[in-house]
């Protein structure tokens, strides 16, 4: 989440609260100690609750996903496209809502940080064997 908060190109200060509070709660073997935290930083900045799925609002549905990859896939295209515009302009983006936003050249995410951050999510989220191998 933290390097979320630094890459993703919007709510970046949402983002850095939810790596503090993942960082300040440590460690979980029960899975429902991380869903209740996750209810309440999306209560606290009103976003939708992750662990309602039944929730049928369209305002938060995936406009093009038709699997359970597809955010997964959208979330490491949007971060990488905006490492990568950082990185070679050398500058924010013109709408940049991370947590960069006071942040040097020096302090945006690299390319190796992106890249960690890919292979983890990858490793961790992605249940395909054959696109974990092509990755």
């Amino acid at each position: 989440a933290e390097f979320l908060s630094r890459s993703f190109p919007v709510r970046g200060l949402a983002l850095k609260d939810l790596a503090t509070r993942l960082q300040q709660k440590g460690p979980q073997e029960n899975p429902d100690v991380i869903r209740q935290l996750l209810t309440d930083w999306a209560v606290t900045f009103e976003l939708p609750d992750p662990g309602d799925l039944e929730n049928g609002d369209l305002k938060y549905s995936y406009i093009t996903c038709t699997v359970d990859t597809c955010a997964m896939w959208t979330l490491i295209h949007v971060v990488v496209a905006a490492v990568a515009a950082r990185g070679a302009t050398g500058s924010l983006l013109t709408i940049d809502g991370s947590a960069l936003v006071n942040a040097t050249k020096d302090e945006f995410p690299t390319v190796q940080e992106c890249m960690s951050f890919v292979r983890t999510l990858v490793s961790a989220f992605l249940s395909c064997a054959r696109c974990k191998e092509n990755f």
